[in-house]
């Protein structure tokens, strides 16, 4: 039997870098287990819906941007899949980045 064909449209990087997850005032820590230009996996310890838009600020690696050295974003990406350990309060988020801004570049 044949792997299905990868549909995936940008490489994945593993890599466990931070993120928080904004909701109203308040912050969810979090940490990417992969990433992409497309999208990611993240893991943390909320639960969230299939299909729910996340306000997320996180670092996007030179392996995806470019130059020297890793950059924060902030993003608005919508949930396409989620996992759950809820024994051990985790759950794995996977999201499409529909919009993407540097961190610098957003007026205070």
């Amino acid at each position: 039997m044949q792997a299905a064909p990868e549909k995936r449209s940008h490489t994945r990087h593993a890599l466990r870098l931070p993120a928080k997850i904004l909701i109203g005032a308040s912050e969810i820590p979090a940490y990417t287990t992969n990433i992409s230009e497309g999208g990611f996996l993240l893991e943390f310890h909320e639960q969230v819906d299939c299909g729910s838009v996340l306000d997320v600020v996180l670092l996007m690696p030179r392996e995806i941007i470019g130059g020297l050295q890793e950059r924060w974003f902030h993003c608005h990406a919508v949930v396409k899949r989620t996992e759950a350990d809820p024994e051990n309060h985790r759950f794995g988020v996977a999201a499409q980045i529909k919009s993407l801004q540097l961190v610098s570049e957003i007026a205070m």
